[in-house]
């Protein structure tokens, strides 16, 4: 147990100039973080009364639904390959440009 004990020190003392300045960076921010309140506001100002919030439904066509449900989808993937077809005409351009 002394060696491991002693390699443990040999390590620290040899990297500890690089390591300390670290551990103080990470220190020094973790103490700056800002408390979360979790107290209730009290006062005049800060009664309130119990919020009710209303939905309402909306009657949609099943091609709109289809849509709602795979909007995002097909968005990345639209956006994705006009950036590809975008880059391959570009690469094209390029090759004929060399070519001339």
């Amino acid at each position: 147990m002394g060696h491991e004990y002693d390699t443990i020190n040999y390590i620290f003392e040899q990297y500890s100039p690089r390591i300390i300045p670290v551990f103080a960076i990470l220190k020094a921010y973790m103490t700056k973080q800002k408390k979360k309140r979790n107290k209730q506001y009290t006062g005049v100002d800060a009664t309130r009364g119990p919020v009710v919030h209303r939905y309402t439904a909306e009657a949609k066509s099943p091609l709109r639904e289809w849509w709602d449900g795979k909007k995002r989808i097909i968005k990345w993937t639209a956006g994705i390959g006009g950036g590809a077809i975008v880059v391959v005409w570009l690469l094209i351009e390029f090759f004929v440009m060399l070519g001339r």
